[in-house]
């Protein structure tokens, strides 16, 4: 596999995880909540810390830095709500950015 590929199965991994728990939302925990936000925030440090490095910072490289912030962020939002139904839905947009990021890597092959 192609390094993209791998950052894509990656990130279709974490995604699918995100859903799995929003799915089964009922018999989710709270360090089932906190473990796919941990992955998560682990697999777009290494892609913020990447695009941070890299030596001729582009437009893609600053789209990664500034996802990487509100992906940080917004997983601390989901960790600090009460609401659980709130708390739920707050997931689709991690969701949603994972499998749109994957979409693309898979496509540039």
């Amino acid at each position: 596999l192609s390094q993209r590929e791998k950052e894509a199965k990656l990130l279709v991994k974490a995604a699918n995880s995100m859903q799995g728990l929003v799915t089964n939302w009922e018999d989710a925990t709270p360090e089932d909540i906190t473990v796919a936000l941990e992955y998560n925030k682990n697999l777009w440090a290494l892609f913020y810390d990447r695009a941070e490095k890299a030596s001729n910072q582009g437009k893609l490289e600053q789209t990664i830095l500034s996802l990487g912030q509100f992906v940080f962020q917004h997983s601390g939002k989901i960790l600090e709500e009460s609401d659980a139904d709130r708390q739920q839905s707050m997931f689709d947009i991690l969701i949603s950015i994972n499998r749109q990021i994957a979409t693309g890597l898979f496509s540039r092959r």
